[in-house]
């Protein structure tokens, strides 16, 4: 399949660094993060299992908003966020 579209390039590295800043890994227990393409729904997902990491600051979520803010912008379409306990996962749109 052939597919047509753009995917702004800050999107997925935001998405990938705010899996490593909350999710704790090391060499024996590494932090796998997926990256899944839905060609009929024109969605890329990033997702990866849960590790909390004990965090000295408090989280905002300022990274994540201001992707949606952003995806709201660009593509009048809000980004999704999933979080099932297990799993974190964040699917936006190919534009």
């Amino acid at each position: 399949m052939n597919t047509k579209g753009k995917l702004p390039v800050f999107a997925l590295q935001l998405l990938a660094e705010n899996a490593i800043k909350h999710n704790a890994f090391t060499n024996e227990q590494p932090l796998h993060i997926f990256i899944d393409y839905d060609a009929g729904r024109q969605l890329i997902t990033v997702r990866n299992k849960l590790r909390p990491r004990k965090l000295t600051e408090v989280t905002t979520q300022t990274g994540l908003k201001n992707l949606d803010e952003r995806y709201r912008l660009l593509s009048n379409q809000p980004i999704t966020v999933n979080n099932n306990g297990d799993e974190f996962a964040v699917s936006i749109k190919i534009i």
